[in-house]
């Protein structure tokens, strides 16, 4: 199960990243991308790309139902065999059987098969009478609609996304200013982790971590581009609903979720 940040908070976060840097007394203003709309023309700039999202950091249950929940099998009619399990065990109720009948497709006659629904140990199962003259055709498939019983859970918790954040810059040059580029990629991206580890504040979003940057610069072009980059791993509250088939399934979920 992966959760992502909702459209929201996700915007919350985005907006507060500051894009107005004090470099050598100029005020330089940067550039706010998602890595999969920047380009070079966008220097200098501040990109943003979601690494990992919806890691659990912890899972709680806030409300289980049980519900119904119509399904559909398509199982192949062997030679001989006459008894097929449905795919889900705890299958109560068949609507309907269709498939190939001395090579027609029809509805196959509740009189051709018994239906044993699920029982504590026994899973949901279709008994054909070896007999009947209108079994489905060997080989070919037939179609089980059948309703079974599901467990509606409600999960909330704490959620991590890991974000990395690149400061991608060049020579700056404007009317009679020059800043070198690998002097203001390193004063942006000081000045931007000190803001995020210290002076970040969203009561619906925490700074779990920032990772120490990295220094990536490479040539492009006939151009220097200077980058530095850094993880940013961010916690939210979020909740989902999922469908289960018994109640230890929900066990393990609130169990195995957990990073």
């Amino acid at each position: 199960m992966v959760i992502l940040l909702n459209s929201e908070l996700e915007t919350e976060f985005f907006k507060s990243i500051p894009v107005i840097y004090n470099i050598n007394g100029n005020e330089i203003n940067f550039s706010k991308r998602y890595s999969n709309q920047f380009t070079d023309t966008d220097l200098p700039a501040i990109v943003l790309t979601y690494i990992e999202t919806g890691l659990v950091s912890h899972l709680y249950l806030n409300k289980l139902f049980k519900v119904t929940t119509k399904s559909k099998d398509v199982i192949e009619f062997e030679e001989n065999k006459y008894e097929y399990n449905l795919s889900v065990e705890s299958g109560f109720e068949v609507d309907k059987i269709t498939g190939y009948v001395n090579d027609y497709y029809t509805d196959i006659k509740d009189s051709v098969y018994t239906f044993e629904g699920y029982n504590e140990g026994v899973d949901a199962k279709i008994i054909f009478d070896e007999t009947s003259n209108d079994l489905p055709d060997v080989g070919t498939e037939f179609v089980v609609d059948f309703k079974h019983k599901n467990i509606k859970a409600v999960l909330g918790g704490e959620f991590l996304d890991r974000i990395q954040f690149d400061v991608v810059t060049t020579d700056y040059k404007e009317n009679d200013i020059f800043i070198n580029g690998l002097k203001m990629c390193k004063t942006v991206t000081r000045d931007l982790i000190k803001k995020l580890e210290f002076e970040f504040n969203n009561p619906k979003i925490v700074i779990r971590d920032v990772s120490e940057a990295r220094n990536l610069s490479n040539i492009e072009g006939q151009d220097y581009h200077y980058r530095y980059s850094f993880d940013v791993s961010i916690a939210y509250r979020a909740s989902y609903t999922k469908l289960f088939n018994s109640i230890e399934e929900v066990s393990y979920e609130l169990q195995a979720q957990v990073v």
